[in-house]
């Protein structure tokens, strides 16, 4: 009994610290500048930026209105933890067909481009907050059981 009473503060903070990694590590993903953000920045210096500019805060404005606060991708992550956050980075948003009719190519692909990065963006932000949320009520609830 002895050592199991040495071993048990231990092995919570073992799994304190790993709690707070695996938490961390999509933080980190979502602060670092993607490809696609790179390249968006490079192309918006080019003299078609006020369009694609304004092609892509129509798409990001109707993907805010669309998604919402996407509750069922926070409900996963709280419930599942990394496995809502990777229902969310797996999930593929499609864009509306409706509002691409009578649109040129290049403005199609622009917003498509910027709807879906977007959406998928607050699919990703939702699932990770119900994730935090979820992982320190556990931790409240071990801490607190004891």
């Amino acid at each position: 009994m002895f050592i199991f009473n040495r071993i048990q503060p231990i092995s919570k903070s073992i799994a304190t610290l790993i709690t707070l990694l695996i938490l961390i590590q999509p933080l980190t993903a979502q602060t670092t500048k993607s490809d696609w953000e790179k390249s968006k920045d490079d192309w918006g210096k080019k003299k078609e930026s006020t369009d694609f500019k304004q092609i892509c805060d129509i798409a990001e404005d109707d993907a805010r209105a669309d998604e919402g606060n996407a509750i069922g991708y926070g409900a996963g992550g709280f419930l599942c933890g990394i496995f809502g956050w990777l229902v969310a980075e797996l999930s593929s948003p499609r864009t509306p067909s409706a509002r691409l009719i009578g649109k040129d190519l290049n403005y199609s692909t622009a917003y498509t481009t910027c709807y879906e990065k977007k959406a998928k963006s607050i699919r990703r932000t939702s699932a990770c907050t119900g994730w935090v949320i979820g992982s320190t009520v556990s931790i409240i609830l071990i801490y607190a059981g004891k």
